[in-house]
């Protein structure tokens, strides 16, 4: 038998570490600046350079300053960019980030955003104005949820916690998603206790909701009966579990122009119907008189789809299951030019010179992480043109120094601001040799 070890607890260890960390402070602070997370930025008077949610530069606010971040607990001096958020979530909710500023304000920082992305790689080119795409809403969204015996939680990830923050609605999302959080209620309610969350995944397609849920410990066939009660309930058009359809009352469809797309469970879509229809109408315009079109990262092809209406095109993309819906769709549309599809790692995988040199323009829509191993494939290759979409302003300025140190000119950004209210912009920009 070892000796036990003299010393203090671990009982009055972890006391003094609940202690410590639930410690606070009160300090005065001037925002100088606002950040890339909305976060106003300040200097505390030990000299630290700190970042408070819901502040704006020239504002000089009371912060409680604690182990787990800053939070304002008083406006001293109000700027006159301030307005009153309209959701009673916001700050609480990990989405949101920006809706206390004026609409001015606002979109000059979304600018700034991808201006400061240029700027921290050297690159020096005009940033076009904001397009909003938020049309009608959100037409996606993903909730958390979980049950204890206290009973349930369902909502969102609250804002730099793991916790879930329970909410009644989203004013953000579109109209046909304003019941969506009671769907996700419900299919909690249904499940077994257990102390891991559900992820539920909604979305808005031409013909009802289609729904997936992550996170069900044993196989989805189990609660068969619950699923299909709360269907039916809610006229759900298909509910998966973990991309295994459980049961389907009519395909969710996503319409593409003339095309319509069978939407595979949790395939990558824009998260607006109206940036989708703004970066088609651009790639389009772009690609207009390409005898050769490659689109990479395609998904479900809404770019290849609508240029095959004037040219061939060669897609590929990671996901199996939305090139499969990409090339079904095709099939099923009339007039359009050859297209080719097929499923590749672009990351492991890139497409070499000689595979890229039949093209006279490639399309890039790549994840947050960016195209870093194609791009250096494409700049070894003789294609001249370049349409490039991103999410991620920083992997975007990455790449785009890559293309300008080879050559490449970077025209006019364009920002598309379908993530509206949180740090979040897409942009589309032309490369040119």
């Amino acid at each position: 038998m070892k000796p036990r070890r003299k010393g203090k607890s671990k009982h009055h260890n972890l006391f003094r570490e609940e202690f410590a960390s639930s410690a606070t402070s009160l300090e005065i602070i001037e925002i100088q600046e606002l950040g890339v997370k909305a976060e106003g930025k300040a200097i505390r008077s030990n000299g630290e350079i700190c970042y408070v949610p819901n502040t704006l530069p020239g504002e000089t606010v009371q912060a409680e300053f604690s182990p787990t971040g800053a939070r304002i607990t008083k406006i001293i001096k109000k700027s006159p960019n301030r307005i009153q958020p309209f959701c009673s979530h916001f700050l609480g909710c990990g989405g949101c980030s920006a809706q206390h500023m004026s609409i001015n304000y606002y979109t000059k920082w979304k600018i700034g955003i991808i201006e400061k992305a240029m700027k921290t790689r050297g690159l020096k080119t005009t940033v076009k104005d904001l397009i909003d795409a938020h049309g009608a809403g959100r037409r996606r969204v993903t909730f958390h949820g979980n049950k204890n015996k206290t009973g349930i939680s369902a909502g969102f990830m609250g804002a730099k916690t793991n916790d879930i923050l329970n909410i009644e609605n989203c004013p953000v999302l579109s109209p046909n998603l304003e019941t969506a959080i009671n769907v996700s209620k419900d299919i909690i309610r249904m499940m077994p206790i257990s102390n891991k969350s559900l992820d539920v995944l909604l979305t808005q397609t031409s013909t009802g909701i289609d729904c997936n849920i992550d996170g069900i410990q044993n196989s989805g066939q189990q609660f068969f009966s619950e699923i299909s009660e709360i269907t039916y309930k809610y006229d759900l058009a298909r509910v998966t579990v973990e991309r295994e359809t459980i049961i389907e009352t009519r395909s969710p469809i996503i319409c593409a122009g003339d095309s319509k797309i069978v939407l595979p469970p949790k395939s990558f879509l824009q998260p607006t119907k109206s940036g989708e229809e703004i970066l088609i109408e651009l790639v389009l315009r772009n690609t207009e008189g390409a005898k050769h079109v490659l689109d990479l990262y395609c998904g479900i092809g809404p770019f290849t789809l609508a240029i095959a209406k004037q040219t061939s095109v060669f897609s590929f993309d990671n996901d199996a299951m939305a090139i499969n819906a990409l090339t079904k769709a095709a099939n099923n549309t009339l007039g359009l030019k050859p297209i080719k599809a097929e499923k590749r790692n672009l990351k492991v995988n890139p497409l070499l010179p000689y595979e890229l040199d039949m093209f006279d323009i490639i399309v890039l829509d790549p994840p947050r992480q960016g195209a870093f191993e194609q791009i250096k494939q494409i700049l070894l290759s003789k294609v001249n043109n370049i349409i490039y979409v991103s999410c991620n302003p920083i992997s975007f300025a990455r790449d785009a120094s890559i293309l300008v140190e080879g050559g490449f000119n970077l025209e006019p950004i364009n920002p598309i601001d379908q993530f509206k209210f949180t740090s979040h912009v897409e942009l589309l920009a032309l490369f040119k040799r």
